[in-house]
């Protein structure tokens, strides 16, 4: 087989950019069952530049294509930025998370960015970001946003969560032992319990 049929082979399955090697020969005859098993597919979106050179017309035809979007990136007056923004963001689906810490006021300077393609988009995948030994100590969490049924909404680690939510995660209390129900709280002292048994000290002197 050429190298040209090898190419139209690879186009004719949309690989337009790829490295072949074969350790022998191939015919034209050659299965293309392999091709297929190992291809995967990806999103992707086609972006038109210079579109300030093109007619109303051309531009809203390109703007018509699935998954395209024309822009002009020339500087100054970069045209249609802001719609690929947003078509690259809603390509990949991502969705912002701010935290707040008990009776602070959410952090909406760095939020965390959570993919339902890489880790996923519940609580436990912020829980992940945010230290990976935070799902095991987490009580649980309580949201405010659009996936919450009220505010705030009291959920587990198997919460979704949307774009823009705000989360303040709660620590389980770890217990250190006894039974005078302070758990953490406790501090650990050989001291008597009543300030009455207590040693007196000496008197300062003057």
């Amino acid at each position: 087989m050429s190298s040209k049929g090898i190419g139209g082979r690879f186009f004719f399955f949309s690989f337009f950019s790829s490295s072949f090697l074969s350790a022998s020969s191939l015919s034209d005859a050659h299965p293309t069952t392999p091709t297929i098993s190992l291809s995967s597919y990806i999103k992707c979106i086609y972006v038109y530049n210079k579109i300030d050179v093109c007619s109303i017309e051309e531009v809203d035809a390109l703007a018509r294509l699935p998954r395209s979007i024309p822009v002009s990136a020339r500087e100054p007056g970069a045209l249609n930025m802001d719609r690929l923004l947003e078509a690259v963001w809603d390509a990949m689906a991502l969705v912002r998370v701010y935290t707040k810490k008990a009776g602070g006021r959410p952090d909406f300077s760095e939020p965390v960015v959570l993919s339902a393609d890489r880790g996923g988009t519940k609580v436990r995948a912020l829980c992940d970001h945010v230290h990976r030994a935070m799902a095991g100590d987490l009580a649980h969490a309580l949201v405010w946003g659009a996936s919450a049924k009220h505010y705030p909404q009291r959920a587990g680690l198997a919460h979704g969560l949307a774009d823009e939510d705000v989360v303040q995660l709660v620590k389980s209390k770890v217990a250190t032992g006894g039974d005078d129900g302070r758990g953490r709280f406790k501090t650990a002292s050989s001291k008597p319990a009543r300030i009455g048994d207590r040693e007196k000290k000496a008197a300062l002197r003057t």
